[in-house]
């Protein structure tokens, strides 16, 4: 039973004047498939009821033009052609804003692209990107398939410059993630610190820790307390003393991690001076 694709059409052309790696286009059109499934989440496409398939209905040569169509199974049913119209739009104005943003060609506020949409970019300019005279075009078509006529919608085009340029900010928009993505600390000294939870066992520098302290010019939440070493003998002098720990303040230099913009663990670095008897809850 032939497949009744959709009349809304995304062109994707790779213009190139050498030998095009069958591997680097390959994968580009996996690329170009997972930005597909990212656009029908954007459109609240729920893919666990839907089948969902992107095809190639027509490969010309000389450049690489690749036309592409949609096919959609919501519980049984097909998509409405008005379903498939908003598919196309939300599928090539994400490449389009991305590749945009990337090649510097457009001063708009940057789309919301992660690891994994930067490494789909990636590999879909990849076959074109550092090639003399090379482009890359998006065009968003319908085809009536009555009267047969191709009726253009809107057409993008990037050059050899924007190329480049796209590919040298990818990489430096995946640096700034990972960048993000890693634990920003802070070094907070002689830091008023005190115990919401302890007890006398052996001190964690990592894990799950039983510790929890409130340090209130940085935080007023209780937060896991570590220490720099496993048995660190900074825990037996915070713990080990004669009055209650819990109502007790210590003076210390401490690492604050942060998640975000939050503090969200303490490290005791060192501890200053002498335990300081806060007196128990009730006593003047």
């Amino acid at each position: 039973m032939p497949v009744e694709v959709s009349e809304d059409r995304v062109i994707i052309r790779f213009d190139i004047k050498e030998p095009l790696e069958l591997g680097d286009l390959t994968e580009g059109l996996v690329a170009l498939e997972n930005q597909y499934h990212k656009a029908l989440d954007a459109q609240g496409v729920d893919k666990k009821d839907v089948k969902a398939k992107l095809y190639i209905t027509k490969l010309k040569t000389g450049s690489i033009e690749t036309e592409l169509a949609f096919w959609l199974l919501v519980g049984g049913m097909a998509f409405q052609a008005m379903d498939y119209t908003n598919i196309a739009i939300e599928f090539s104005e994400r490449i389009r804003k991305a590749v945009d943003f990337l090649s510097g060609k457009s001063k708009a506020k940057a789309p919301t692209l992660d690891k994994d949409d930067l490494d789909d970019l990636e590999r879909i300019i990849r076959p074109v990107a550092g090639k003399k005279g090379a482009g890359f075009s998006v065009k968003r078509i319908k085809l009536h398939k009555k009267s047969g006529d191709r009726e253009f919608l809107a057409e993008y085009d990037f050059g050899e410059h924007d190329l480049s340029n796209a590919m040298m900010n990818i990489g430096k928009e995946r640096d700034q993630l990972e960048d993000k993505a890693k634990p920003k600390h802070h070094i907070e000294k002689n830091a008023l610190l005190i115990f919401h939870q302890t007890n006398k066992g052996e001190a964690k520098s990592k894990g799950r820790s039983y510790d929890l302290a409130v340090i209130a010019k940085i935080s007023d939440k209780p937060l896991p307390v570590f220490f720099p070493t496993e048995n660190s003998t900074i825990k037996h002098k915070m713990t080990r003393i004669t009055t209650n720990p819990l109502f007790t303040g210590f003076m210390v230099d401490v690492d604050v991690q942060y998640d975000g913009d939050k503090p969200a663990v303490y490290t005791v670095m060192e501890i200053h001076g002498d335990p300081i008897d806060l007196g128990l809850p009730g006593e003047s």
